[in-house]
């Protein structure tokens, strides 16, 4: 029964996420961003590595290395087969995404932990065993997955890739979005160097009479805070970005439409010309 609810705990708070962001990405890398959209089709590709690795894990309790590698094959597969990607070339191609796109996840995985067990006591040992403190302890790097994808997403749904789609070009011509991108590098730079010296310097939660979820729920706060700020900034960047280039594809479309009428007048003026 212990088995059986790790299992599932895992599946729901930590796998899902997981592979819904190598999933994601790897459509991305791909080129086949249209194709995200929740659907039985996207279900299917996260819930079948996600389910087998986690029944290698908790029922056959095999190397979590082998685990990994299983992982990557079924991943690659599931694709393959649901979005029809079956020569060898492209099945090549999707292998090196997934496994692209499985590197950045372990690399944000690897820095957080380092994180973790320099400004407090807890191990990785104990973050990988519990997977209560898993899903707390990985929450800024899903945060910070999701919000690139769903940056990329809007940009390229609602942004038209004819028009300047550079979000440094937006900022650095607009007064206003500079500013405000100088005042939150600004407090997220104070920002981290109070946390170094509270959490680094000083060993607060280390020398702290804390328990390991509240540990991790006051860090992973303080690294969400300078995330966030971030991220808000991007998004509203974004949103300005679409809301012009709305409105200057639709002056486009009024000058053509305004250039077609008066050369169907012209046309009819000569056509009504003629007859006399």
């Amino acid at each position: 029964m212990y088995m059986i609810t790790n299992y599932f705990t895992n599946l729901l708070l930590n796998s899902i996420l997981e592979e819904s962001y190598v999933v994601i990405a790897t459509l991305i890398l791909l080129g086949m961003a249209m194709h995200i959209s929740f659907n039985i089709k996207m279900l299917a590709s996260i819930l079948i590595p996600a389910v087998i690795s986690n029944f290698l894990r908790y029922f056959l309790s095999l190397d979590m290395t082998l685990i990994f590698i299983i992982f990557v094959l079924v991943m690659v597969l599931t694709i393959c087969i649901i979005y029809n990607q079956k020569s060898l070339k492209k099945v090549f191609i999707v292998f090196t995404c997934v496994s692209a796109a499985c590197m950045t996840n372990a690399m944000l995985e690897i820095a957080n932990y380092k994180i973790i067990m320099l400004c407090t006591n807890i191990t990785e040992e104990t973050l990988k065993e519990n997977i209560v403190n898993a899903f707390f302890s990985s929450l800024p790097i899903r945060l910070i997955e999701i919000s690139i994808i769903i940056i990329y997403i809007k940009k390229h749904k609602y942004i038209d890739k004819k028009l300047s789609t550079s979000i440094w070009h937006s900022i650095l011509k607009d007064k206003e979005q500079s500013m405000f991108a100088v005042i939150a590098s600004f407090f997220n730079i104070l920002w981290i160097v109070a946390s170094v010296k509270v959490f680094v310097l000083d060993k607060f939660l280390i020398n702290g009479s804390f328990n390991i979820k509240t540990s991790l729920l006051i860090l992973m706060g303080d690294i969400i805070v300078p995330i966030m700020i971030y991220i808000c900034f991007f998004f509203s960047v974004y949103n300005i970005m679409a809301k012009e280039a709305y409105i200057e594809r639709l002056n486009r479309d009024l000058d053509i439409a305004r250039k077609n009428m008066s050369k169907n007048d012209s046309h009819r003026h000569n056509k009504k010309g003629s007859y006399y």
